[in-house]
């Protein structure tokens, strides 16, 4: 895959202002008017890999759990994004397993909200709703705003992060 990337972008006459990939997927800010040109040429790279493609609507496009939206003002916000056959259910809180495995399944939703959102008011209103699921899922009132507090005083800490290949 990284072989076929660096062919397709190093080859088009106009590439992406910006390409992110993760294993199969790619995030890519690119001209309006160059989106069915690149489509094609990088259909053209490899004769046994097919691209496929989505584009935003209303503004809006997913990459992996990530929900990203173009403001009026043309910056991005992400929220969490949910595919439309998902249920919310998740270990219930009087299943058969350890503690910290019902806890891990707060946290890590506190977590990803914690990390995926930069919003103030977006973050709060998935906390609200993750209070809703975990409700929903059994957790105690108590339990689910332990794990938020915890994972949000932790988190919220950094002010940047960079990945290194």
């Amino acid at each position: 895959m990284e072989h076929i990337e660096h062919k397709a972008l190093a080859t088009f006459h106009t590439p992406p202002r910006l390409w992110l990939r993760y294993v199969d997927d790619t995030y890519v800010i690119i001209d309006k008017n160059m989106v069915h040109a690149f489509h094609t040429h990088l259909n053209t790279i490899s004769p046994t890999i097919a691209f496929t493609m989505e584009t935003e609507k209303n503004d809006t496009i997913a990459f992996l759990d990530v929900a990203i939206t173009r403001q009026p003002d043309q910056r991005l916000s992400t929220s969490i994004y949910k595919k439309p056959t998902n249920t919310d259910r998740y270990l219930h809180y009087t299943s058969h397993h350890p503690r910290h495995q019902k806890l891990t399944v707060a946290k890590t939703l506190y977590a990803r909200a914690t990390t995926h959102i930069k919003d103030t008011v977006i973050h709060k209103h998935e906390c609200k709703n993750i209070a809703r699921v975990l409700k929903n899922n059994g957790f105690p009132r108590n339990l689910h705003h332990m794990t938020h507090n915890t994972t949000t005083s932790q988190n919220r800490q950094f002010k940047s992060f960079t990945c290194l290949p």
